[in-house]
């Protein structure tokens, strides 16, 4: 019966080696993913890294031009063709402005999502002093400078689009250097500034009295805190076989030390493969999932940045998993210090039979 019932509890703690060393694995790449991707510096040191704020106009550039804006598009760009939206919106939209509103923005996020602020806002406060003040106007005209000269047919269009608001077209090109008296900055100046004023100056993400908005905080602060409450998991683990199978120090070195070196080869595993998977995972399930399908540069900016930041998660968990395996190799090889309990001696018989008398001699 006691033999029955040391078989039991050693396959208990086999089975709890098997569920230490998967835990130890998701716990690893959950408890690094926590720290990363709740934090708005991995962000912004992704964007630079990918060199995001120098695409975003040719990204603009392309969701306009696929027509999937989820909206009308802005009275600047559907006067003019579509190959010609990226110029125009890499001189209205120069990347250190771009750079400003995006770090602005990504702070304000998480800010709002750890509890410091009741508003996440993406502020325009900085493009719309850009592009109603002289720089902004500076700026369109360089671009303008810099385009062939208008056909006397794009300029007969143009003029035709101008005087009756709609039949005609607005071309990228340079017009004439004198327009009936006027210049080109006469025309565009106010154009600018009517423009920079119907823009708002700030576009609320998220709002705390917006219950939508509340609810899905709260259950991202949820996530998180269970995240990072993971690693309890595989120290429960670890004290459940030291219940089942330790009957002496030799033993808890032992089972411990051969958990904690497969539970660090697990986590190796993770770290190579989890950027592999991540892209398996955006190519074959999220863009498959998608109800549009995104311009293909917008498409690979998000894979990039996505890679950058899962990139820096599987870092850590290559230094924590040396870690967990240098501790399960000292462990068993600190068994060799620990003599094996020798086998007992079979026990003499309690009454034993005194040996027959030698028969005398005749």
């Amino acid at each position: 019966m006691s033999n029955v019932f040391n078989t039991i509890l050693k396959i208990l703690a086999v089975l709890c080696v098997i569920a230490f060393v998967l835990a130890t694995s998701a716990s690893l790449a959950l408890f690094n993913a926590s720290g990363k991707l709740f934090d708005a510096q991995t962000y912004l040191n992704a964007f630079e890294t990918q060199h995001i704020y120098d695409h975003i106009p040719g990204i603009v550039a392309d969701v306009a031009a696929s027509g999937k804006t989820g909206g009308k598009l802005p009275s600047y760009l559907e006067m003019f063709p579509a190959k010609d939206w990226e110029t125009i919106v890499s001189a209205i939209l120069p990347s250190d402005i771009t750079r400003s509103i995006t770090q602005k923005a990504v702070v304000s996020l998480f800010d709002f999502l750890h509890g410091k602020s009741d508003q996440a806002v993406v502020s325009l406060t900085e493009f719309k002093t850009f592009l109603g003040g002289p720089q902004g106007l500076q700026a369109v005209q360089t671009m303008i400078d810099n385009q062939p000269d208008c056909t006397p047919d794009q300029l007969l269009d143009m003029a035709f689009s101008s005087f009756f608001g709609d039949g005609g077209s607005f071309y990228l090109c340079r017009p004439p250097a004198d327009l009936g008296g006027s210049t080109l900055q006469d025309f565009l100046a106010p154009s600018l500034q009517e423009a920079a004023g119907s823009i708002p100056d700030q576009i609320i993400l998220l709002d705390a009295h917006n219950p939508t908005h509340a609810n899905l905080v709260s259950r991202l602060r949820i996530v998180r805190l269970t995240i990072l409450l993971s690693p309890l998991l595989p120290l429960g683990l670890l004290l459940l076989i030291a219940l089942f199978a330790v009957r002496s120090l030799r033993d808890w070195f032992a089972w411990w030390g051969v958990s904690l070196i497969l539970g660090g080869v697990a986590g190796l595993i993770t770290a190579a493969t989890i950027y592999p998977i991540f892209r398996w995972a955006f190519q074959s399930i999220l863009l498959a999932r998608l109800s549009i399908n995104p311009p293909p540069s917008l498409a690979g900016a998000v894979r990039d940045l996505a890679a950058s930041i899962i990139t820096g998660v599987a870092a850590p968990i290559v230094f924590e998993s040396i870690l967990i395996l240098l501790a399960g190799t000292v462990l068993l090889l600190a068994t060799r210090f620990f003599k094996k309990p020798a086998a007992s001696a079979p026990q003499a018989p309690a009454n034993p039979t005194p040996p027959p008398n030698p028969t005398p001699a005749v």
